[in-house]
């Protein structure tokens, strides 16, 4: 997120849209402040980056304009990849770390019927 000129905004509410469930499990674990999530999805409000950070809603905010803030998103990535770690096994700790989310996800769309293939 770019410090200066960022900001989170779901416009959902304000756009008459509707939350999928697994997207609003996603958002009661990664954002466990009622106080906070109820700001950005039932109030539609703006949080700037400092504030998204001091809640714990982004990682970081990085100082810069475009170039800064991919170049320091590709400086994570890379430090996370240098680890080596195994991609089905973080995936599988992922899932459990969120198994309410993951029943969500993987059920999602399950009651639609099937679309032929041409």
């Amino acid at each position: 997120m770019r410090a200066s000129r960022g900001f989170l905004y779901m416009s959902e509410v304000d756009a008459g849209l509707q939350i999928a469930d697994f997207f609003g499990e996603v958002l009661r674990q990664k954002v466990p402040d009622a106080a906070t999530r109820r700001g950005m999805v039932l109030a539609g409000s703006k949080m700037a980056a400092a504030e998204a950070v001091r809640r714990g809603v982004v990682d970081a905010a990085a100082d810069g304009g475009v170039e800064e803030v991919v170049a320091a998103a590709v400086a994570a990535a890379e430090g996370l990849a240098a680890r080596g770690w195994d991609g089905e096994v973080v995936a599988e700790i992922r899932k459990a770390m969120w198994p309410a989310v993951w029943g969500k996800v993987k059920d999602y769309g399950a009651e639609a019927a099937a679309r032929p293939r041409l």
